[in-house]
């Protein structure tokens, strides 16, 4: 007759166990493994590895109001140029991975000027600069609430890659003082990546550059730059339809006629450059 529960053998029980330690052992095998798997980018660290960025810290950065972008626009007569003059935004520095530093620049597009090219160069007439604002949607019939929210320009800087380097002090030094105060200057080019909001549209933008960190004092590998310039290395272009720039009125009504004229007489896009400096706020 068969028991119900009978009781194990003592094979049975030492089988048994050694099934159960091989399932211990692998478990944490596998658990070890997750720990010290390589980090890949956009996954949030953690363990050893975040503890160690985080206390290397990250640097903050405003740009100085003084930083300058110009464009060309092409036409089939008199080439234009024009400037936007007033900046603001802040950088986010990891001065150990660019890589992960990240950045917001806003431009103040009433602030722009636009002339012939001759008259960017040494005089203060700037004949286009009110039909310029219009096309913005920045004229002067339009509501002022329409006008600010219009009237910044922003970047937003979701990464840098092709780095020449992948932080500023393994970059070479292209510059310096040993007077009053010791100064070292570090130069890195890279493409920015992000996104341009202009006239209520938001493009992806990308914008090859050259960063220059100015360092302050003797420079170990724990400095921050005191400083950084940002310079675009060639023209970006933006394009003028995608963020609907178009001929328009003082208040707002699109010129049907001029704007077919876009692509035939005018270019329909802008070829921009620009030149900021941001300085060290925190860290």
């Amino acid at each position: 007759m068969t028991q119900p529960f009978a009781a194990p053998d003592k094979v049975g029980v030492k089988s048994s166990w050694r099934v159960l330690i091989g399932i211990l052992f692998i478990s944490a095998s596998l658990g070890q493994l997750a720990c010290s798997k390589r980090h890949e980018p956009g996954e949030p660290e953690v363990g050893p590895v975040a503890a160690s960025r985080s206390s290397l810290g990250l640097g903050l950065y405003a740009f100085k109001a003084d930083g300058v972008a110009t464009f060309h626009l092409k036409t089939k007569g008199l080439p234009l140029k024009g400037r936007f003059t007033d900046v603001r935004g802040q950088i986010t520095l990891d001065a150990k991975d660019l890589s992960r530093s990240r950045a917001s620049l806003d431009l103040d597009v009433s602030s722009v000027q636009v002339g012939p090219i001759d008259a960017l160069e040494g005089s203060e007439e700037f004949p286009y600069s009110a039909e310029a604002l219009a096309w913005f949607g920045l004229g002067k019939a339009v509501p002022t609430a329409d006008r600010n929210a219009r009237r910044w320009a922003t970047f937003t800087l979701s990464s840098l890659t092709e780095l020449s380097a992948p932080a500023p002090l393994y970059a070479p030094k292209v510059g310096g003082s040993q007077k009053d105060t010791i100064t070292e200057v570090h130069r890195v080019q890279a493409v920015a990546l992000g996104e341009l909001l202009l006239h209520g549209f938001r493009v992806r933008q990308s914008a090859p550059i050259t960063l220059e960190f100015v360092y302050v004092g003797a420079v170990s590998a724990t400095s921050f730059p005191e400083s950084i310039r940002v310079k675009s290395r060639s023209p970006i272009v933006v394009s003028l339809l995608a963020h609907s720039v178009l001929p328009r009125t003082d208040n707002d009504v699109v010129v049907s006629e001029k704007a077919k004229e876009l692509g035939k007489t005018l270019s329909p896009e802008a070829l921009v450059e620009f030149d900021f400096q941001a300085t060290r706020i925190s860290r």
